[in-house]
Formats: C-alpha cells, structure tokens, sequence
C-alpha cells in the first residue's frame, strides 16, 4: 500500500469511529435537550467539561511519545507496550485525585459534585483504553479503533436509553452508562491489542517506564498548557454563568469539535509518515505542504457549508430551547480554518523534536486566552468566549509560522495544486 493510500485509509478509518461516537454522543444530547430540557443539559454539560478538561491531562504527550518510538520497531512486544500503559495509568490516577481536590473548591452544588466524582471512574478506564491508540496509530492499524468505538458507542447508547426509560432520572444516573461502556471498551481494547503484540513475557522494568515518563514531559508540559487555552473558557463559563449558557455553549463547541477531528485525525496518519521520513534523512516537505493545501480546502468547504445550515439544523434537532447556540456556533465555525492550519504546523515540531517552542507557544495562548475570558465573559456572555477562542488560535498559528521559518529546516515546496486531485488514485 502507498503512503498516500495509508494515510487516506487510516485517516477514514478514524473518521469513521468519530463518526458513529459522535452520532452515539449527539443522540444523548437530543434526548437530554428535548426530554429532560435545557437546564438538564446545562448541568450535564458542567460535568462533562469539568471531566474532559482533567481527562486531557491524562494524555500528557505519553501517547505519541509511545507512538514515535513504537513506529521505529518491526513489531511491538507486550512488555514494552505494558511498560507504557502503566506509566498511563499512574499518571491518570494522579490526574483523578487532583481533580477531586480541585473540586472541592468550584463551589458547584452538592448533586454535581457527586456526577463529577462518579465520572472519574470513566475517566480511568477511557484513559487506559486511549492507551492503546498509541499502538493502532504507530502501526496504522485504525481499523481496530473503528471496531472498539463501534461496540463502545453502541453499548453506552442503550444503557443510557434504559436509564432514562426505567430509573427515576437525577443527574447521577445519567453518568452510570458511560462508567460501565468505558469498563467494557477497555476490556474489549485489550483482547484486541494482545493479538497485535508479540507474545513476549511481561516483565516491567523501571527504566522503560522512566523513559517513556520522561521522554513525555516537554510535549506533556506543552499539552497541558494546550489544554489550558482551549478548555479553560467552558471552565470559566461554568463558575461565571448560569447552566443554561454553559450548555448553549457546550452545544455549539461540541459541533465545532465534531469538525475539528478532521485535522487531527488527518495528522494522526500523517505524523508517524513525517516521522520515518525524518529518521530516515529523508525531507517530508511535499508531505506537508500537501497537508496544508489539503486541510486548507477542506476547511473552506466546511465552514461555507456550516454557516449556511447550522441555523437550520441546531434548533431543529436539539429544540428551539437551543437555538441561542447558533451564534457562538457561527462564530467558532468562521475561525475553522485556524485550526486546520495549526495543526500540520505543530506536529512538525513535535517531528523535529523541538517541542520546547510548542510550551512558550501554548502558554503564551493560555495567558492571552485566560485574561481575555475574563473580560470577554463577563461584557459578552458565552458568545464572548467563542470569540476570544478564535483570537488565540489566530495568535497560536502566527508564531508557529514564524518559528518555521525561523527554527525548522521544514519548508514548503512548490506544488502544483492538480495534485490535490490525485488524492482519489491511492495507487499514485
């Protein structure tokens, strides 16, 4: 298979998953908006973004620093592989406590408390099976997600359907389907990943575990602060207005992030080609100008589309209750094509193992991020959020252009754009 061809399947495959988790996702959020109502969903929303911001800590860099090493091996041992998922799961453990700790100062009401501390458990076992991404995406082997999510998405549907149907509704119960899917994904990502490994005796050792830790914290520390900058204004929208704008907001940037999975799951494939390339002293400046001129046109397609439908779409299947979220949606929808060019551009430095400018970068947005919220939240509401979104990331994207230029032997080279239509002949 050509490299083209298995980063088009690969990045399919991806698309894929997303797609039936979104649409799993999606479904639960029209039976909360339309059965249980806006505040419900306000509320659910509250957890849900307190959770994810800790979970995204979990990840720490840990994963692609695995899937760097992973792709420079023939096959990969389970010794090895059981080594990294452990430093995972300690890691995640760590993140989870700290988590609780911090919760006991948002001052949320006692019932959401109670949702968020029940969802840590969810938080353990996604952690742990994401793990094993780190494997599927060295080895291009995205088909097994797609199964794993398949199976996921199908069973945290009806559990939530007979939670709501049969058990007298709070919002606890809405979070009970979620820990029990997530403990069978995990299960079922193991079975899987054991017939991938080679069938060596595990046996952890400190020093591979010390490796893959520390290996992992510059791009870990850049993540975090990555975290930080884009999560902190669900955050903030949380502990400075009512839960009915949190769930506006929640609602339009969960759309938005359903778009956004394009660019990451598109590098995804990408990133362990620039990588062989790269250790090879081979230059992979072709590869990624066709990434940027390909993300680039697939941005513009999808905000025209976006903007001219998501007035439409959003108060007809979520409810009229739901239509505020149009604005902030357009809004984030109109700076799209930020982040689609952001995102070839930071994993070069991840490739060149500069991901020391990826922290000044990311913290740099965060503050920006952070001080405008203050404002911006407070004069304009959740829209004023989904702006000061777009500003950071137009900042994000400006330095890590100039850094190119300035720091990577990476260029663009000159493409003649027919090519871009050649995406259809994986044989070329």
């Amino acid at each position: 298979m050509t490299i083209k061809a298995k980063i088009l399947t690969n990045t399919l495959y991806q698309l894929l998953a997303k797609f039936v988790s979104t649409a799993g996702t999606l479904l639960i959020t029209i039976i909360i908006t339309r059965i249980l109502g806006a505040v419900t969903w306000g509320e659910y929303s509250i957890v849900i973004s307190y959770t994810t911001f800790f979970y995204i800590f979990t990840e720490f860099g840990l994963n692609s620093i695995a899937a760097r090493d992973f792709s420079s091996k023939k096959r990969v041992g389970r010794s090895d592989f059981y080594n990294f998922l452990f430093v995972r799961g300690i890691h995640t453990l760590i993140i989870i406590t700290l988590g609780m700790v911090v919760l006991g100062f948002m001052h949320y009401p006692t019932y959401i408390n109670k949702a968020i501390y029940l969802s840590q458990i969810s938080v353990l076992f996604f952690s742990l099976s994401s793990g094993y991404n780190a494997l599927f995406q060295s080895k291009l082997l995205y088909k097994y997600l797609f199964i794993i999510t398949c199976v996921f998405s199908i069973i945290n549907l009806f559990l939530f359907l007979f939670v709501v149907n049969f058990i007298k509704i709070n919002l606890i119960y809405l979070f009970i389907p979620t820990v029990l899917s997530d403990l069978i994904r995990f299960i079922f990502a193991t079975v899987i990943a054991n017939k991938v490994l080679e069938k060596d005796k595990i046996i952890l050792t400190f020093h591979r575990m010390k490796y893959f830790f520390f290996m992992a914290i510059p791009l870990g520390v850049a993540l975090i602060f990555n975290t930080l900058m884009t999560q902190i204004d669900r955050l903030m929208l949380s502990v400075m207005s009512q839960p009915v704008f949190v769930g506006y907001y929640s609602l339009s940037y969960k759309l938005f992030d359903v778009l956004l999975v394009l660019p990451t799951f598109f590098m995804n494939a990408a990133f362990t080609i620039f990588v062989k390339k790269h250790a090879s002293n081979q230059g992979y400046n072709k590869e990624l100008t066709l990434s940027m001129y390909a993300l680039g046109l697939i941005s513009f397609f999808i905000t025209i589309v976006a903007l001219t439908s998501g007035w439409f779409f959003i108060p007809l299947i979520w409810g009229q209750a739901m239509k505020p979220a149009v604005s902030s949606f357009n809004i984030l929808i109109s700076g799209s094509i930020l982040f689609f060019l952001s995102s070839p551009l930071s994993w070069i430095f991840v490739v060149e193992n500069k991901i020391k400018y990826l922290v000044y970068f990311y913290t740099a947005g965060f503050i920006m991020n952070f001080v405008l919220n203050i404002f911006a939240i407070k004069m304009y509401g959740y829209n004023g959020a989904a702006v000061t979104t777009i500003i950071t990331e137009l900042f994000v994207l400006i330095i890590l252009e100039i850094y190119r230029r300035k720091k990577l032997n990476v260029k663009y080279t000159s493409y003649n754009p027919k090519e871009l239509f050649n995406l259809i002949n994986l044989n070329k």
